[in-house]
């Protein structure tokens, strides 16, 4: 049997090795984490630009990821938990 449209669906489960969403608050998160964790993000603006990007690509390859690779659910739980105070 399909699934009653009427009837509200739960949002999906994160899987920590999907690649996040990057949404302009997303972006603005990681780069406030960045910022607090001593990286240089540049503006704390949600572009994912030159400067977010390496400082991002600085933070993975600090913490043993490789920094090209997309950020995935349980790379950004893991920025967002050591950039905050």
């Amino acid at each position: 049997p399909g699934t009653d449209p009427s009837v509200p669906q739960a949002p999906p489960v994160p899987t920590p090795s999907r690649p996040v969403a990057m949404s302009q608050d997303t972006v603005r998160d990681i780069q406030a984490a960045l910022a607090l964790l001593g990286y240089n993000p540049g503006p704390i603006d949600g572009i994912m630009g030159r400067q977010t990007e390496s400082a991002l690509s600085a933070w993975r390859q600090d913490n043993g990821l490789p920094p090209s690779e997309p950020m995935t659910e349980a790379d950004l739980a893991r920025l967002l938990q050591d950039g905050t105070i």
